[in-house]
């Protein structure tokens, strides 16, 4: 119990969690001292002001996520889960993240002529051709048909630019509904049709994303997409060959039913096979695999897998393949410019640590050494174990890293800001 309390007061509240196992993780569970303290160290990490009565209600909604997240734990899912910012939150909160609105929505299906088997690759990735921008947070404002809708914008103008532009939210928020609060909810089509309207669209520096909306402000702001117009927003016939044939052309907006087993989602393949009936929140598909498509959330970097999550492949639950759509752009010119930073996620190189407190004498619990391979000593490739690391099977010092790292001068691969 002491080595717990270390770990708990040396790390976050979440983090303190992804440093123990399940069994430990139950013993606080089971003692209020360990538990109280873990409860007020994500107070402290979430900046929580709370007292009186607001404390002890939220207090509650900790303890019966926790509880949930370990019986979830415990089960033979694919997926984990975890402590986050949504712990404490009650079910208005939570769904005051969310924001999409299907009522009234105009749609524009396209139908796709179905390819050929073999035709389509087996994985993509836009993320490796340097076509995603780093996670956003759309915070307590439900504007998540906005950054749906902007992940696809910000694909396919790298796509049809070769440059990377981070495009502002904040101007699909203000100027997709004049007459009502694009907080309450949207639909991802208003949002892109809204800068064709526009004419221009902003960059998210010089028009700075609010989680409010407000009077539209684009006709003072400089024109960011300087290279094409918005054309279109289009939508697919529903059907998960359909996302996967349109995906491996470019990212692609989706929609998912979001339960509690979303909101504390932190690694692993989500399957949830609760039945649902229509989406309430709005991603960006940014790459698939043979097991799964990667989403990027609107939740920050603290959410999920570094605000990723992964969604099984062969599978329909949570509505997941309902409405998905992407924007068609034309007039295409010149950007001469310099791209815009990037993400900086690998979903799938187990040669780079992922947790912020990775030691050594914390490798036995499992998932640290998941967590931290280069701190436990997996990716060396010369002990037998490497990990998978993607090499070609030379795993001398001549070996190639995996693809977008570097060796760093203790030989191990890693991206180059792990280097350093």
């Amino acid at each position: 119990m002491i080595r717990l309390t270390i770990i708990a007061a040396l790390v976050s509240a979440a983090a303190a969690l992804a440093a123990m196992d399940d069994a430990a993780f139950d013993s606080v569970l089971e003692s209020p001292q360990e538990f109280g303290r873990l409860f007020e160290d994500f107070e402290r990490e979430n900046h929580r002001g709370n007292s009186g009565g607001e404390r002890a209600m939220r207090f509650r909604a900790f303890a019966k996520h926790a509880k949930e997240i370990a019986q979830h734990n415990h089960g033979s899912y694919s997926w984990r889960e975890g402590l986050n910012f949504f712990a404490d939150m009650s079910d208005e909160e939570r769904v005051s993240h969310l924001g999409l609105n299907v009522t009234n929505a105009v749609r524009n299906v396209v139908r796709l002529e179905k390819r050929q088997e073999g035709s389509v690759p087996s994985r993509k990735s836009w993320i490796d051709e340097g076509a995603v921008t780093p996670v956003k947070d759309q915070g307590s404002c439900g504007s998540c048909w906005a950054f749906g809708a902007m992940g696809t914008l910000e694909g396919v103008y790298k796509q049809a630019t070769g440059v990377l532009r981070n495009f502002a939210e904040q101007q699909m928020l203000d100027c997709s509904y004049p007459s009502r609060d694009g907080c309450g909810g949207g639909w991802m089509r208003d949002g892109v049709l809204s800068v064709r309207d526009a004419g221009q669209l902003a960059s998210a520096v010089d028009y700075v994303y609010e989680a409010r909306d407000s009077e539209c402000r684009a006709a003072g702001k400089r024109n960011s997409m300087v290279g094409a117009d918005v054309e279109n927003y289009v939508e697919l016939e529903e059907g998960e060959e359909y996302t996967i044939q349109a995906l491996a052309i470019r990212p692609l907006t989706v929609t998912i039913h979001v339960l509690d087993t979303f909101f504390a989602y932190t690694t692993g393949i989500y399957r949830d096979t609760t039945q649902t009936s229509f989406p309430n929140h709005a991603l960006t598909a940014v790459a698939y695999t043979e097991a799964y498509v990667l989403v990027k959330n609107s939740w920050s970097a603290s959410w999920g897998d570094r605000g990723y999550i992964k969604i099984a492949r062969n599978y329909n639950g949570c509505s997941f393949h309902r409405f998905v759509g992407y924007a068609v752009l034309t007039n295409l010119g010149d950007d001469t410019n310099e791209s815009d930073a990037a993400t900086d996620y690998t979903p799938d190189d187990p040669c780079v640590d992922t947790f912020s407190a990775c030691r050594e004498d914390w490798c036995n619990f499992t998932l640290i050494n998941e967590r931290c391979p280069v701190t436990c000593g997996r990716c060396e490739g010369d002990d037998g174990d490497d990990g998978d690391d993607g090499d070609d099977g030379d795993d001398g010092d001549d070996g190639a890293c995996p693809s977008g790292t570097i060796r760093c001068d203790d030989g191990v691969c890693r991206h180059e800001h792990m280097c350093h």
